[in-house]
């Protein structure tokens, strides 16, 4: 087994910050953006961050048989990956 640090990850029971795709990524919502492990190359890249302070992901989700990824956001937008 392999554990991933995520020493920001927002205490909250009501928010979804994990999700684990098809092609074998996790995705993380940690402090204001979105990062990737990649359980296959053992890698974590960071590949979305918020601009403005205090704001942060509430929710993700990779879209089923595709490399996107769906946020939402805290101040109510939701935004699509590639």
């Amino acid at each position: 087994y392999k554990i991933l640090p995520a020493t920001y990850l927002r205490d909250d029971f009501y928010l979804n910050l994990v999700d684990y795709a098809d092609s074998g990524n996790i995705g993380v919502g940690l402090q204001g953006g979105l990062f990737v492990w990649s359980g296959c190359a053992t890698k974590v890249t960071r590949a979305f961050e918020l601009k403005e302070e205090g704001e942060f992901i509430c929710s993700l989700q990779f879209l089923p048989g595709s490399s996107k990824v769906a946020m939402g956001l805290n101040r109510g937008e939701l935004s699509l990956l590639d």
